[in-house]
Formats: structure tokens, sequence, C-alpha cells
């Protein structure tokens, strides 16, 4: 998946360059109506949450399944996030401790770890919109700073009955509109607290069929977090930097 790093704050990776072009100017977004549409209400108090939010780190637990061979990997590790726009990530694979990704997003770098070839790839993005990392991916829903009446227009949002006795998250279901989402997943469920709107479990599923299951078991909201976290990382001794050359994004219109 494209770039399933940038939205929890925030976070996640894929193949960067893509980043290069900006989508098209959406439509105007709709009016939400809270007194009158549940989920338009928890929309309109999620987007009132994120936007106190300055710096925050969650604890990650990725599964990631293999439909066609059939196999699991689970990683652990963490995601930072510090306005107007630095993050970082680092998780790594269960029982194989040389196997694991990290990145660092400076603002205008991002240094992408390649443990197998011993690289940190060196990527510069495009600027962002009013402090946020990147809307470029679906999970951009997930960052500080995204309006409610803009993830309403961008993608099909349906408010889910939750599990038997579970009064302490809402579920939704995300799914694409636009032709750039849909290359990107078919379907996702986000599940966020209802006292905080802080994300806690965050599933989707890919084209191809395969799944990712990210579970944020703690989120630290607005905590002590030097600016030294996002700083220019050092190739470890053997490593080299490499910097990427920026491969321009194509949008196909709506058929």
């Amino acid at each position: 998946m494209r770039n399933h790093w940038l939205a929890l704050a925030f976070l996640l990776l894929g193949s960067i360059p893509a980043l290069a072009q900006q989508a098209p100017p959406a439509p105007a977004a709709p009016a939400l109506d809270p007194a009158k549409n549940a989920l338009d209400q928890i929309l309109i108090s999620w987007e009132k949450a994120m936007t106190g939010v300055d710096k925050l780190e969650a604890q990650i637990i990725r599964t990631d399944t293999d439909k066609v061979y059939q196999s699991t990997k689970i990683s652990d590790g963490y995601a930072k996030f510090m306005r107007p726009n630095r993050a970082s990530m680092r998780l790594v694979r269960r029982g194989k401790t040389e196997d694991f990704e990290q990145l660092v997003y400076t603002g205008i770098y991002l240094y992408q770890y390649v443990p197998l070839q011993k690289e940190i790839r060196v990527h510069q993005l495009p600027a962002p919109k009013s402090g946020q990392v990147s809307d470029e991916t679906f999970l951009s829903f997930l960052l500080p700073g995204m309006k409610a009446a803009a993830a309403k227009e961008r993608y099909q949002l349906t408010l889910l009955a939750p599990p038997p006795n579970d009064t302490w998250y809402y579920y939704l279901l995300i799914q694409p509109k636009a032709n750039a989402d849909k290359s990107e997943f078919t379907r996702a469920r986000l599940v966020i607290h209802r006292n905080t709107f802080m994300p806690r479990e965050l599933w989707f599923e890919e084209p191809n069929g395969n799944e990712s299951k990210w579970d944020f078991p703690r989120v630290q909201v607005n905590g002590a977090m030097p600016a030294t976290e996002f700083a220019t990382p050092t190739a470890p001794a053997g490593w080299r930097m490499v910097t990427v050359q920026p491969q321009p994004r194509i949008y196909r219109p709506q058929q």
C-alpha cells in the first residue's frame, strides 16, 4: 500500500515517490448536521479533539495478512507526531529483530531505512497544506488538521453498530470514492475512543485482498517530546544515504 505511514501521525510506509503530485481540487465539502446525524456529531467531535493535538505518541501492534501466501506478520513499535509536520515511526517484526521499518519525516525530507540494502533513502516531499503531513493517502484521515466535512466528502463513511456490550468505542466503515483512493484500499474500519476520540484500531483491505490491522494500545497526547526526535538521521556504520528522485503520481478521472 502506498503510504500507509503518513497517516498515523503520524505514520506509515510504502513507495513514497508517489507523493510528487498533489491531487486535483476537490468539490466543496458537504454541510454537517450534528443535531440530526449521529455520524456528523462524531466527526465534529473527532475534528475538535484532533485540533488540540500538538504532539502525539502511539504504541503500535501491526498485523499484516497476506492472502496469497496465507501468511501473517506481526510487528511492534511506535509512531510520533509533532506539529506542524514532523513524524517518525519504527516497527520491528516479532522474532526477527533485523527485520524492521523506520521512518523519520523532518517536514521537508522523509528518511526511509531499508535494512536489507543497508540504505537510508532520502525522499523530498512536496509542501503539505495547512500544516498537515500529507493528504495523499487515506490514512491522512487520522492526521491532526483534516476537517470532518472534508473527510465525509472524500470517503463514503458509515457508522457501524458496536459489538454487544461495547460502550467504549465508535466503529466507522470507510470506503473510497475517488479512483486514486480505490487504488489504495477497498474498505477500512476505524475504531475510536468515545471519550477521547483518539484512534484505537485501524483495519484495512488492499485491492489485492491483503489485510493490515494497526492496533494502538496506548496513545499519549501533548506529552514531553523534544524536536530532536525528528532530526536528520546519521547513517550507521556500513550503511549509506541514497537520494530518491520523485516520480509523478498520475490521477485518472472517474469513470
